[in-house]
C-alpha cells in the first residue's frame, strides 16, 4: 500500500484523480532550508526528510510492505 507522507490536499487530489489508493500519514519536520543546497536540492532534501520521519513513525515493525511517498514545492 501506498502511505502519503504529507497532509498537502494538492497531492492528495493528485492521487485520488489517478485512482491510487492511498493513506495519508502526515509527520511534522523541520522546514529549516538549508543554504548550501540549490533550490531544487532543498525541495527534495525536505521530501526525504518527511518520508523519512513517516517511515520512522509509521511503527517500523509493519512498515515492511508499504512504498512512502513524499513531495514537497517551494
Amino acid at each position: 500500500p501506498l502511505i502519503l507522507a504529507s497532509s498537502s490536499p494538492r497531492r492528495s487530489e493528485l492521487l485520488k484523480k489517478a485512482q491510487v489508493p492511498f493513506s495519508v500519514f502526515s509527520v511534522k519536520v523541520s522546514e529549516n532550508l538549508r543554504k548550501d543546497l540549490n533550490l531544487d536540492e532543498q525541495i527534495m532534501e525536505l521530501a526525504e526528510r518527511k518520508v523519512l520521519a513517516a517511515v520512522a513513525e509509521f511503527n517500523p515493525l509493519n512498515s515492511q510492505g508499504y512504498l512512502f511517498l513524499g513531495a514537497d514545492t517551494l
